[in-house]
């Protein structure tokens, strides 16, 4: 790869002699790579070296090196971390072979917390490096290979080998496949054994059979494992995913976007709104009239179905005022509010269904008080008879927290297999705890409720 720093001393410092060149509390910066480096596959080992002098504040102050591999867009991967002093110039290296075959990029990062200033991170010689091939040795890689998978019969997953540099003679290695969530036999046929390259060879694909079904389910992953090749090469990866696309297709029962007028929407409230303003009340609320979009943009329509007090665009948890209030739902010491669908006339689900499921977009921000027994509830519930309800959702905190809990704009869905071959109602429920101190929070918005189902194939 032959990449070398320049011959300069990186530095994370305050950058002033009259401040001994120590760094400042209360600060995080990084050096970043300006460009990727790409590790080829001709490289068996790859490594990350550097020369480093640090004076930190161990436990406290963090020098670090992250990785992407996405240019720089996302860094997941921390390869090192450490506080100790190290106040001598001494080298250190990071094995970078898992990286091989992709292009990466580095950054070094320091943080200091607000009580303690030292001499910083002094970064010197950086350089990464990998194992060249012996004369005659080939390097073998293999990658991630898809396919859809069809309603019958069989497909094929080919899985791509590359070879470099090409080899006079043939290469020999041996391959198997492993299961992963899909399983030999039902989802595509278990291959072994010997496989050969043909001699000057520098592209060969490793082909798996995958059976077809007409059957709804998850997209399914299994791994193809390369091994023991000939003298004449070297395996620098080891292990393809193949992944087995699913084709089928969910046919929708019922939808509802909440983009008609009001008095089309068949969602019935329970207690009336009215009874209750300014208290908070389930009603449908335009997007123009929050204050801030609680889906960032994600948000498909203008309108969505809300729990919030409609003029505030929050709601205070209830201080027991409406606990005397006729038009209140009231368990113990919660108060309830529901919202039933649709208008008395149930959903049918077919018995001849494989699969169920209700989705559906949604924001909450609801408030807890730790001195409460009683949890606060966002809950989903089903119907078979409008009488007996069961919950099939519960979002919520688990402990006790005076923060408010909050679910990010995203979508949700919900299993309903239990319910195949009967008819159903849908209701959103939001249990709120009395709460002497009322708490600001912005409440539950859902948008794009979807029930759909899987037909049995015929």
């Amino acid at each position: 790869m032959g990449y070398t720093s320049p011959s300069t001393s990186l530095a994370f410092d305050f950058g002033s002699l009259d401040n001994g060149c120590k760094y400042a509390p209360n600060r995080l910066g990084y050096a970043t790579m300006a460009d990727d480096i790409l590790i080829p596959i001709t490289t068996p080992t790859a490594k990350l070296n550097w020369w480093q002098f640090v004076g930190a504040e161990q436990g406290a102050d963090f020098y670090f090196i992250q990785l992407s591999t996405d240019g720089g867009v996302t860094w997941p991967d921390e390869i090192y971390r450490d506080s100790t002093d190290n106040l001598f110039w001494n080298e250190s290296s990071i094995d970078l072979t898992a990286y091989i075959g992709r292009s990466i990029r580095l950054r070094f990062g320091f943080s200091s917390d607000q009580s303690f200033e030292n001499f910083g991170w002094y970064v010197d010689d950086i350089t990464i490096a990998g194992e060249t091939l012996g004369d005659g040795v080939s390097a073998v890689a293999i990658g991630d290979a898809s396919i859809t998978e069809g309603d019958s019969g069989t497909g094929t997953l080919s899985f791509p080998l590359d070879i470099s540099p090409v080899n006079a003679e043939e290469i020999v290695l041996e391959h198997m496949t492993v299961n992963g969530t899909a399983v030999a036999g039902l989802d595509y046929l278990a291959s072994s054994g010997p496989f050969i390259i043909p001699a000057n060879t520098d592209a060969i694909t490793l082909d798996v059979a995958v059976l077809g079904d007409a059957f709804l389910e998850a997209n399914e992953t299994l791994s193809l494992v390369i091994s023991n090749p000939t003298p004449n090469a070297i395996i620098t990866l080891h292990t393809g995913v193949g992944t087995v696309i699913d084709n089928e297709e969910l046919v929708t029962l019922y939808e509802e976007g909440f983009e008609a007028d009001v008095g089309e929407i068949s969602w019935l409230t329970e207690p009336d709104p009215n009874s209750l303003d300014p208290f908070p009340s389930w009603h449908i609320q335009n997007l123009t009239d929050v204050f801030e979009d609680p889906s960032g943009g994600g948000i498909g329509g203008q309108r969505f179905l809300t729990f919030n007090n409609n003029t505030g665009r929050t709601y205070d948890a209830p201080n027991g005022n409406l606990a005397g209030n006729p038009n209140s739902v009231i368990n113990t010491t919660r108060t309830i509010t529901t919202i039933l669908i649709p208008d008395g006339d149930p959903m049918a689900m077919p018995v001849y269904s494989t699969t169920a499921q209700l989705s559906f977009s949604h924001f909450l921000e609801i408030s807890y008080v730790s001195a409460s027994d009683v949890i606060t509830e966002a809950r989903v519930e089903v119907s078979p008879d409008f009488v007996e309800w069961v919950t099939v959702e519960t979002f919520g905190p688990t402990e006790p927290s005076d923060d408010l809990f909050v679910i990010p704009w995203q979508e949700h869905i919900v299993n309903l297999d239990a319910f195949i071959g009967e008819s159903i109602y849908l209701r959103f429920v939001l249990a709120q705890p009395d709460e002497v101190n009322p708490h600001l929070a912005r409440g539950w918005f859902i948008d794009d409720i979807k029930i759909s189902h899987a037909p049995l194939p015929p």
